[in-house]
């Protein structure tokens, strides 16, 4: 097995400020995946609509985890937004940062 991490970064484009999140990790069947590779299916997108369908299956087979993409995205812009919101506050601009 291997893990991914989802990775949010947001700029404000009024103060040019950034913040960024990082989500808890998510398993995928990294032998699998290595093993489709090894086998030659056709390499690039081929390989990578492969490797998509490898993992979606995995995925599915756990509805913990079928759900939770969407869910890992949707917390890091949560936590990424808050983080913008606090400096705007800070520098006095909270009431003009967009709910």
């Amino acid at each position: 097995m291997a893990h991914e991490v989802a990775c949010v970064l947001v700029r404000e484009a009024a103060s040019r400020r950034a913040a960024h999140a990082f989500s808890q990790s998510r398993p995928w069947p990294l032998a699998q995946v290595q093993a489709a590779e090894r086998a030659g299916h056709g390499g690039g997108a081929s390989t990578a609509r492969v490797v998509a369908e490898i993992c979606r299956r995995h995925h599915e087979r756990s509805p913990r985890l079928a759900a939770a993409r969407a869910e890992q995205l949707g917390m890091c812009m949560r936590v990424a937004l808050a983080e913008l919101r606090a400096a705007a506050e800070e520098d006095g601009r909270g009431r003009d940062f967009p709910s």
